[in-house]
């Protein structure tokens, strides 16, 4: 947990806001005076809401865009068995959003609101458009394409941020995975702009996304350009900026960079060999820039394909007493415990990022803070390596409550049940 907590308000400036990436009220309320009450800028710059999405309403109210409105669910389409396309009643406003705005969905899951953060693919004065991807740690998007109907209930924030074009500027999209949402969204809104995409993407993991964004695209000016990474050679390797150069105007193309981070680094590293002026660069990335200083090495972790059984999980000799102290041992353990959490759910690819993410918490503050359901798989894999309990074997049926703070004037937060 982190050592934050405890020691001040949950209302005062040094309160943290994001416990995924360790941001607190004051470092948000001064990149808002900064940036202004851009979302996605603040975010980028501070690394807030990169994780798990659940800071996103709090970070909007905080920069004066945290009023939500009631919605419905109109429309729900399972596009392939990873992705589904919702469309949601949305209240008009008066000012029209720019292109691939974010707004902030609430959706009530039982007793409890949970807020996450997503691209419009398509907006209109009456409607909202999302493409989620179906994430096997993620409770709203598996609830949004598993369970949820028009009875449930919903809220959202007007439309916020988006890509502002000059009148000569080539879009050039480089996504990766569901990183596509607002190369959909161009499409939609801007269809006679000429533009390019380049899009990285598993051809078995998304065949339903695929054909969706092929048919989208062929209604604009867009170009597609589908690189499958299922197949040899269709990932970014050390040529990345040769390739780059090779394929953009400095002139025209404005690049809008969306994707993991690991994807996200290596394009952004490669686009600051060739010089290209950051005013010229859109990154879409929640997690981009969290904890890391100008002058500190922003080379990403390897990326973890899968993992060794049983070398790389958690046994119960794995943890000990004793507190680990230093950075290196404090690492050591966070990284056991998330190889362990993300190999039992059987998605090793988010690995990555959070362990990422958890490494600059730690980098920042000496500690981090467990995600709701890490912290529910944690006291469960904790019951089930009691040797000595004869009960453990009944460890997934452990209900686990979250009773670190307030959250909506809610005394807790049941997260988890059998």
């Amino acid at each position: 947990m982190n050592k934050l907590l405890g020691k001040v308000r949950f209302d005062a400036d040094d309160a943290v806001v994001c416990h995924c990436n360790g941001v607190t009220r004051r470092a948000l309320k001064e990149a808002a005076a900064r940036l202004g009450p851009d979302l996605s800028a603040i975010s980028r710059e501070t690394g807030a809401g990169g994780v798990c999405g659940g800071c996103t309403a709090q970070i909007s109210r905080l920069i004066g865009h945290g009023a939500m409105a009631p919605a419905r669910l109109l429309e729900k389409e399972a596009l392939d068995e990873n992705h589904c396309r919702v469309r949601l009643s949305r209240v008009s406003q008066d000012t029209a959003p720019l292109v691939g705005a974010d707004i902030v969905l609430q959706p009530q899951i039982g007793q409890t609101a949970h807020p996450r953060s997503y691209t419009a693919t398509r907006l209109t004065d009456q409607a909202v458009e999302l493409i989620v991807r179906r994430e096997a740690n993620g409770l709203v998007s598996r609830w949004l394409y598993d369970e949820a109907t028009p009875a449930h209930e919903f809220a959202m924030t007007a439309p916020m941020g988006g890509i502002a074009f000059g009148g000569e500027d080539r879009p050039v999209f480089l996504a990766c995975g569901i990183g596509i949402t607002p190369a959909l969204a161009v499409a939609f809104a801007a269809p006679t702009r000429p533009g390019r995409v380049y899009w990285w993407v598993r051809s078995a993991e998304a065949p339903g996304l695929i054909d969706h964004v092929r048919e989208r695209l062929a209604q604009s000016a867009l170009d597609l350009v589908l690189i499958d990474t299922s197949k040899d050679g269709a990932r970014l390797g050390e040529d990345c900026a040769d390739w780059l150069r090779a394929r953009l105007m400095r002139a025209h193309d404005l690049p809008h960079v969306c994707g993991p981070v690991g994807f996200q680094s290596k394009i952004e590293r490669a686009l600051d060999a060739l010089e290209w002026p950051r005013e010229r660069l859109k990154l879409s990335s929640f997690v981009y820039g969290a904890g890391i200083e100008p002058d500190e090495p922003r080379a990403p972790l390897e990326r973890v394909e899968q993992f060794r059984v049983p070398d790389d999980t958690v046994v119960t000799e794995s943890f000990h007493l004793r507190e680990a102290r230093s950075f290196v041992e404090k690492q050591r353990e966070a990284r056991a415990f998330l190889a362990q959490f993300y190999h039992e759910i059987g998605a090793p690819e988010p690995f990555q990022d959070r362990l990422l993410a958890v490494t600059r918490a730690l980098r920042r503050t000496g500690s981090y803070r467990h995600t709701p359901e890490e912290l529910a798989f944690g006291a469960r894999l904790a019951w089930r390596n009691s040797n000595r309990c004869i009960g453990r074997y009944f460890w997934q049926s452990l209900v686990v409550r979250d009773r670190r703070e307030p959250l909506e004037g809610l005394e807790g937060r049941a997260l988890a049940k059998a």
